[in-house]
């Protein structure tokens, strides 16, 4: 049943209906709003006829797999560490975002991709491809602390961040070891060099199932403005 009210009003009360899944989208010029059940990372959520999702907007409980893309947590560090830990194990694939800078006095600093507080460097892998309008270099080995990227620092153009996606498939997995591919992009200084592109991918030697991810500088704190982000999504 649906009631249009055209005017303001008290609404006592309403009564929604809990899933276990998110539902289709609504008809062309409407929203849906509904409450997701039945694991740790659930809530109140909203979905338009264009099948944008925004929520959860309080948690409670999540869906039992895949069914688009969920905002899990929003950090925006000014230590040297965003950490997400409890990370649900209900979703196929995890989406890291991160927007940042450190204050370091360089040109820039490493960015470094942590699994489970795991800090023994030989139980990871690396391959990094960098390219800019110079040519490009390829970096491989075995050591997390420089498995990611290299972000601009305080010695690099004003309000130059770098901007990067990480992706890991089957983090919930048991009996793969992790891996982890990724990209970036970002100025760290004013030469004619102007951007730097890397693509690459990362191997952490173990089954476990990933529960806690940390993103690290290198040198200095992530710059309080303009602010750094770091995003986590399920899906």
């Amino acid at each position: 049943m649906t009631k249009n009210i055209g005017t303001d009003a008290n609404i006592d009360q309403v009564r929604l209906k809990q899933e276990t899944s998110h539902p289709a989208s609504p008809a062309s010029g409407y929203e849906l709003l509904y409450i997701i059940s039945g694991s740790a990372n659930g809530g109140l959520f909203v979905k338009d006829s264009a099948g944008r999702q925004i929520g959860p907007f309080i948690t409670g409980s999540a869906p039992s797999s895949g069914g688009g893309r969920t905002l899990i947590s929003s950090v925006s560090p000014t230590g040297t560490t965003a950490t997400f830990s409890g990370i649900p194990q209900t979703y196929k694939l995890l989406t890291i975002e991160v927007i940042a800078r450190s204050t370091a006095v360089a040109n820039g600093v490493d960015c470094h991709l942590q699994f489970n507080a795991d800090t023994t460097a030989g139980n990871y892998r690396y391959n990094l491809l960098r390219y800019n309008a110079t040519g490009s270099a390829i970096e491989a080995g075995a050591n997390f602390k420089i498995a990611i990227t290299t972000v601009p620092a305080a010695s690099s153009p004003a309000n130059a961040l770098c901007n990067g996606i990480i992706q890991i498939v089957n983090y919930a997995s048991t009996t793969i070891n992790k891996l982890a591919l990724q990209s970036w992009a970002a100025k760290y200084d004013a030469s004619s060099i102007f951007l730097q592109t890397q693509s690459g991918s990362m191997e952490w030697i173990n089954v476990n199932p990933i529960t806690q991810i940390d993103v690290l500088l290198s040198s200095g704190n992530f710059v309080a403005s303009p602010v750094c982000l770091v995003n986590l999504y399920g899906e």
